[in-house]
């Protein structure tokens, strides 16, 4: 047997402004598109936007960016954009994580934001209640939706933040696949699924806000009260002990740096930025290990609320910036450089040379012996961080047979 899914969005959707009556506005709009608007097992599909606007949540905000925070009960991520506020992933008072806590400054008078619904479920199950008696409709669902980005996934998408009249999921766990495997994970979130249908047709710039989902009958639940109304959609919200991307990654290793922090003596502000003349890292300085072959390349260290990037040579890489960008850095670094042919400055005048040893104790070069056993070669201890004398060879630097006349470092 073939399936098949109507989606429709209709125009004419007035604008909607606090205190209307939305469901009769939904209503007239979906009578004025056709006599048999509504049929048993169909999903009303609204945006969150309008339901907010008929709600009253327009606020006065000057600046948007303090609402946001006024919105947010936990930060999960945030990363600085040039030219550009902040943008911030955040928990908000709904549960909700989502880019800037859902506060929309678009299609709103100047100097006021737009809030999510004060309780989107509930809003859901008032305007099935009044369609229900509008249509004479006893299966009917309504969902209520706005727009969020995936973890995983460039792009956003349409998602259900509130629900009624309709199962949120389809719990496949218990039965089997086409060839008898038994499910034991897979639960679909078929409401996130119907508000995702609904955008195809809505669009983001229409002014299609309405949108009729015909098709998923097996999903929409008959009756009134608890029963009829479903569980909604904060069903959805995952509990935070199930939570893998509770944290960005950089603030994650910043939770990670402040544990630590507190094993340990404080140092100095100094002391955090440079290692200690008696050798090894500070315990700030997180090691970074490229992808692949886990080799590492060197570390990142705190600076401000910045990260700076350093080389196994104890040099800075990159000024304060943040996570990612630290990590490219090394990456792009490398380790193909310890294999170079380096110059070692003295009061005389230059030797070529070769790293040896590269450690947060001590760098170890020696002159080059261009692959032949019976060159004599001389090696010399350096501090580490590497001093500015050993540095790359440059264009004009002389050839390995100029003489080194000034105080050698002392030999092993």
């Amino acid at each position: 047997m073939s399936a098949r899914l109507t989606v429709w969005a209709p125009s004419g959707m007035p604008e909607v402004q606090p205190g209307d009556d939305l469901a009769g506005l939904v209503g007239d709009l979906l009578s004025a598109d056709a006599p048999d608007a509504l049929a048993e097992g169909d999903v009303v599909v609204v945006t969150s936007k309008i339901v907010s606007k008929a709600e009253g949540r327009v606020v006065r905000a000057a600046d948007r960016e303090d609402a946001i925070t006024a919105e947010t009960v936990r930060v999960v991520a945030t990363r600085e954009r040039p030219g550009l506020p902040p943008l911030r992933i955040v928990e908000n008072r709904l549960g909700l994580v989502m880019a800037a806590a859902g506060v929309d400054a678009s299609n709103t008078p100047e100097g006021t934001v737009l809030l999510l619904p004060e309780d989107p479920d509930a809003s859901a199950r008032a305007l099935r209640t009044a369609l229900r008696g509008r249509f004479g409709i006893d299966r009917l669902g309504v969902v209520v939706t706005d727009t969020a980005g995936r973890p995983w996934r460039d792009g956003l998408t349409d998602i259900a933040i509130g629900a009624a009249g309709v199962a949120v999921v389809d719990d496949l766990r218990g039965g089997a696949d086409a060839h008898g495997r038994p499910l034991t994970v897979t639960v679909t979130a078929v409401a996130d699924e119907i508000a995702a249908a609904s955008e195809l047709v809505r669009g983001k710039t229409a002014g299609r806000p309405v949108a009729v989902v015909r098709g998923v009958g097996e999903l929409v639940l008959a009756g009134d009260g608890p029963g009829g109304d479903g569980p909604g959609a904060r069903t959805l919200v995952r509990p935070s002990a199930d939570d893998l991307f509770r944290e960005g990654s950089a603030e994650a290793y910043a939770r990670g740096l402040a544990d630590r922090r507190g094993e340990v003596v404080t140092s100095s502000s100094d002391e955090s930025a440079v290692p200690a003349a008696s050798g090894g890292l500070p315990p700030e300085w997180i090691e970074h290990r490229r992808p692949g072959d886990r080799e590492p390349v060197g570390w990142i260290r705190p600076e401000g609320e910045g990260w700076v990037a350093v080389s196994l040579l104890g040099h800075d890489l990159t000024g304060p910036v943040d996570w990612l960008t630290a990590e490219e850095a090394l990456d792009e670094s490398g380790l193909s450089w310890l294999a170079d042919v380096w110059t070692l400055e003295g009061d005389g005048g230059p030797l070529r040379v070769r790293l040896v040893e590269v450690t947060p104790e001590r760098v170890v070069v020696q002159t080059d012996d261009f692959g032949a056993i019976d060159v004599p070669v001389e090696r010399f201890e350096l501090p580490w961080p590497a001093p500015a004398r050993l540095r790359p060879r440059r264009p004009g630097d002389p050839d390995p047979e100029a003489a080194y006349l000034g105080p050698r470092p002392p030999l092993l």
